[in-house]
C-alpha cells in the first residue's frame, strides 16, 4: 500500500474511498455474519493498537523538526521505502460490510490473500473467501490473474528503471500534490512519542480556515482532522488516523459524495528492523456513488510477513 496508501491525508481517503465504493459494485456477495463491524459505536477508532503500543510523551529537551518538511522528506523517501517493501510478503484479511439505512448490515464479504509489494503497489493473489480455500478450478483461475498483475507490475517497475525520467515526473507530480494538501490543513501539537517500541513524532492536525482551496485534493483535506504518528529516522508513517469533519463532494455532489463522520485508521509495523509494513487499516464509509447511496466498514488485518524474491512467480496448478 501504502503505502498504498501515501499523498498523506486526502489521497488515503480517496484511494480508501474509491476501493470501498467500487467494491459495493461486485457481482460476489457474502453472508451476513452475526458480527458486525458496525455495531462499533461513532466518534471512535477500533483499531488493533490499545495503549500498550504508546508510551507516553518524553521530555521537551529533544528539539522537533519542522512537520511539513519532515512530510516532504517522508514522500521523497517513498523510493527507498518501496524497495524494501518489495523484498516482503504477507498474508490479509479482508472483512467488508455493506450496511443498510437503519444500520442493519446487509452483506458481510472475507477474503485472505497473499500480498506482494511491487512498484509502490499491493498486488494480491486471493485463496479464500468466506472462510472457505478456493477451489482448485478457481485457484488456477486466480493465479492466472494474479500472475498478469504480477508482471504488469514488475513492467513497470522495469521502465522506471529503464527511464529515470519516468520516476522523476511521478515524483514532481506527487510533491506537488502534496503541497497542495499541506496548505489546506494545520498542524499542532507536536510531541515526541513511542508507537510499538519506535520513536516517533505524533502531531494533530484539522482543516486551515486562513486558505480558501482550489483544487479537489485541498478541499477534501479541508474536511479532514486527526493525527498522524512519523518514524523521523524512517522518514515513514507508522499510524495515521482521520475522520471527516464535514461531508466531501465530488463533481459538485453529483459524482460522489462523503458523509461527515466517515472515518479510516491505517497502521503499520517495523518487520525486522528495517522497514515499516502495513499492520492494519479500518474504513468506516457513508456517502452516495451516482445515485448509489451506500454505507460500508472494511477492515484489513496483516499478518505473517517474510521475505520474499520479486522475480519468483506463482505456476497454476495443472499448468506446466
Amino acid at each position: 500500500m501504502l503505502l498504498w496508501f501515501f499523498a498523506v491525508f486526502a489521497a488515503s481517503a480517496q484511494i480508501q474511498t474509491e476501493r470501498i465504493a467500487g467494491s459495493l459494485t461486485e457481482q460476489d456477495t457474502g453472508a451476513t455474519g452475526s458480527h458486525s463491524l458496525a455495531a462499533n459505536p461513532p466518534g471512535r477508532f477500533y483499531a488493533p493498537a490499545d495503549d500498550s503500543v504508546f508510551d507516553s510523551p518524553r521530555g521537551a529537551g529533544e528539539p522537533l523538526p519542522d512537520v511539513k518538511a519532515l512530510f516532504l522528506e517522508v514522500l521523497k523517501n517513498q523510493k527507498a521505502i518501496e524497495e524494501m517493501q518489495k523484498r516482503y510478503t504477507c498474508r490479509v484479511v479482508e472483512e467488508q460490510e455493506e450496511v443498510g439505512g437503519k444500520g442493519q448490515v446487509k452483506s458481510r464479504k472475507i477474503r485472505e490473500s497473499e500480498v506482494f509489494h511491487i512498484a509502490g503497489a499491493e498486488v494480491k493473489r486471493l485463496t479464500a473467501r468466506d472462510g472457505q480455500p478456493l477451489s482448485p478450478e478457481e485457484q488456477k483461475k486466480e493465479d492466472r490473474r494474479f500472475n498478469k498483475e504480477f508482471d504488469e507490475q514488475i513492467s513497470k517497475e522495469a521502465g522506471f528503471a529503464r527511464h529515470p525520467d519516468k520516476r522523476e515526473r511521478r515524483q514532481a507530480k506527487d510533491e506537488q500534490r502534496l503541497s497542495d494538501i499541506l496548505r489546506a490543513i494545520r498542524f499542532c501539537n507536536p510531541r515526541r512519542e513511542r508507537f510499538r517500541g519506535q520513536e516517533v513524532i505524533a502531531v494533530d492536525f484539522g482543516p486551515n480556515p486562513d486558505y480558501k482551496p482550489q483544487k479537489l485534493m485541498e478541499k477534501i483535506a479541508q474536511k479532514l482532522a486527526g493525527v498522524v504518528w512519523i518514524d523521523e529516522q524512517a522518514r515513514d508513517v507508522a499510524r495515521l488516523e482521520a475522520h471527516f469533519i464535514d461531508s466531501a463532494k465530488f463533481g459538485g455532489g453529483v459524482v460522489a459524495s462523503i458523509d461527515k463522520g466517515s472515518r479510516f485508521v491505517f497502521e503499520q509495523a517495523k518487520v525486522n528492523g528495517e522497514v515499516w509494513l502495513p499492520v492494519y487499516d479500518e474504513v468506516h464509509f457513508g456517502g452516495r456513488l451516482l445515485f448509489l447511496k451506500s454505507k460500508a466498514n472494511q477492515i484489513d488485518r496483516y499478518s505473517d510477513c517474510k521475505k520474499f524474491h520479486a522475480e519468483s512467480k506463482i505456476v497454476p496448478v495443472g499448468d506446466p
